[in-house]
């Protein structure tokens, strides 16, 4: 064999022996599973008022967001049993609310 075609089989295979096991099928795997959307509505905010969106699920994180008291069909993760509740609302910041004002719809 020639040196030049010994080069061309020794560098691919060194090349793909770097690479970390099993690392390109977990990112493939993931990100061909795409995120599952709940949709709730706001329920149990009196006249007046709004529901917050918070930076993090607990009173002690800032307000990013509020939604209307008549606000429907906001996108959320599906996790029910949680208390606090991570919503994409169309317009303006993503966060938590807390989740006995919000109803799952289907």
């Amino acid at each position: 064999m020639q040196p030049w075609q010994l080069a061309a089989v020794a560098v691919p295979l060194i090349t793909f022996s770097m690479l970390p096991l099993g690392r390109a099928d977990a990112n493939a795997t993931a990100a061909s599973r795409p995120a599952r959307t709940c949709h709730y509505d706001v329920v149990h905010v009196r006249k007046g008022h709004r529901l917050n969106v918070r930076s993090g699920a607990g009173r002690r994180h800032r307000v990013v967001n509020t939604l209307s008291r008549h606000a429907r069909r906001v996108p959320g993760d599906c996790r029910k049993g949680h208390r606090w509740v991570h919503v994409h609302p169309r317009k303006g910041a993503s966060g938590w609310s807390l989740g006995r004002y919000l109803k799952w719809v289907h």
